[in-house]
């Protein structure tokens, strides 16, 4: 069944490499125009970028410039999709590769940022808190199958202001797995790189191996700000 695509009433089973199964909700056609809708919001509604150097950078290879607004050519946005390297791959602090991003791969961590913790002596549900989190990092770093490190709660017994690096810290302390970091605020990102760069010897370039992940969140698709 190499290569092969069968469709059914709720999407298409095949193999996406001719080794894996592959599972898609939308067909083809569905995908390019959603790509297409994609490339029109870009290019005619534009998002707003308020870096001065990321708007020259843009503006210099044939963007449109309109006060904040950079309206971005469809043809430029797939050289940049080209240019992308098609995997990457994320490393432990000791330089062994833990997970190839890209492709069918797929990986597994640990839950994040639960409120609550099931107290595993009392048997009673109660806020999460630092010691939790450290006993949780020590049993991620010892199970082969979960490939990355994760702040399992969210610390009631710290403040607040500064619990989400409080998480990573436990974290670099007590696993050399790659860390998946949960900062609210950019200062609590920056903060976090500085954390992460640190435990591999404090320097920030070491951190080029993908030690450290965090995800992109924002309450504006349409709107960049920098990191």
């Amino acid at each position: 069944m190499n290569n092969e695509t069968m469709s059914s009433g709720h999407g298409l089973v095949g193999r996406g490499d001719g080794t894996k199964p592959a599972f898609h909700i939308l067909t083809d056609e569905q995908r390019e125009k959603i790509a297409a809708a994609a490339f029109e919001l870009l290019e005619r509604v534009g998002v707003r970028l308020t870096e001065p150097e990321a708007q020259a950078l843009l503006h210099g290879a044939g963007a449109r410039i309109e006060e904040e607004r950079v309206h971005i050519p469809a043809h430029l946005v797939e050289e940049a999709i080209q240019s992308a390297p098609s995997r990457i791959s994320i490393y432990t602090r000791g330089g062994e590769r833990s997970m190839q991003l890209g492709g069918t791969s797929a990986y597994y961590g640990a839950h994040t940022d639960a409120p609550d913790v099931l107290d595993p002596f009392t048997h009673q549900r109660r806020p999460c808190r630092e010691e939790d989190v450290r006993r949780n990092a020590v049993l991620i770093d010892a199970l082969p199958n979960i490939s990355y490190t994760t702040a399992s709660g969210l610390v009631a017994d710290r403040p607040p202001e500064i619990a989400d690096r409080v998480s990573l810290a436990q974290c670099l302390i007590n696993s050399t797995k790659p860390v998946l970091a949960m900062p609210v605020t950019l200062q609590a990102r920056a903060d976090s790189r500085e954390m992460a760069a640190l435990a591999v010897g404090g320097d920030v370039l070491s951190l080029s191996k993908g030690d450290v992940l965090s995800p992109s969140k924002g309450d504006d698709a349409l709107q960049a700000r920098p990191i």
